[in-house]
C-alpha cells in the first residue's frame, strides 16, 4: 500500500535565496488588506518558510525602495498558491517576470523595475486587475491570459 499526503509543515526550498531573505526579514504580507504590509512571511519565527505559512498569504508586496536584496527571480512565489494580490516594485535586479502559476491571483502591480526586460503573465488566468509602470527597459510583454481585465493600465 502506498499513501500520498501533502505535508504542509514542509519547508520551502527557494531557488532565489535573496527572495527568501526578503520574505523572512521584511514586512511584506498585508494581513488586514489595508494596503500596507504588516508582517513577514515567517509567521512561526523559525527562520524558514513552510508550505503552511505560504498558503495563508493572500496579499504580498515585494518592494525594495531602501532594502539591500538582489532578487533576480520571483518564480519561487508559486509556492504561495493562494496569493490574490501581488505588488512588485523598486527592484533593480529583476530582469524577467514569467512562469508564474498563481491560479488565485487577481491583482498584479509591477512598478519601477529599472532593468526589467521581459514580462510574460500569460499563465495568470484569473488576473483582472493589472498595472505596469516605470519599466524603462521593457522589450517583451505577453499579457494574453484568457481573461479580460476589469482594470488595466500601462505607463511606459
Amino acid at each position: 500500500m502506498f499513501f500520498t499526503e501533502t505535508i504542509y509543515s514542509q519547508t520551502i526550498t527557494f531557488v532565489d535565496s535573496e527572495l527568501k531573505q526578503y520574505l523572512l526579514n521584511e514586512n511584506c504580507i498585508d494581513t488586514n488588506n489595508d494596503g500596507y504590509p504588516d508582517t513577514n512571511a515567517d509567521m512561526n519565527n523559525d527562520n524558514e518558510i513552510q508550505v503552511s505559512e505560504a498558503l495563508t498569504v493572500l496579499n504580498l508586496q515585494i518592494g525594495q525602495l531602501n532594502n539591500p536584496y538582489n532578487i533576480t527571480s520571483i518564480e519561487d512565489l508559486n509556492n504561495f498558491s493562494n496569493l490574490q494580490v501581488l505588488k512588485v516594485y523598486y527592484n533593480d535586479y529583476l530582469i524577467e517576470i514569467q512562469n508564474l502559476y498563481l491560479n488565485q491571483l487577481h491583482t498584479l502591480m509591477i512598478d519601477s523595475q529599472i532593468n526589467l526586460e521581459h514580462i510574460d503573465i500569460s499563465t495568470l488566468t484569473q488576473l483582472n486587475d493589472l498595472r505596469i509602470e516605470g519599466c524603462l527597459n521593457l522589450n517583451y510583454m505577453n499579457i494574453q491570459n484568457g481573461s479580460v481585465a476589469n482594470y488595466f493600465s500601462l505607463f511606459y
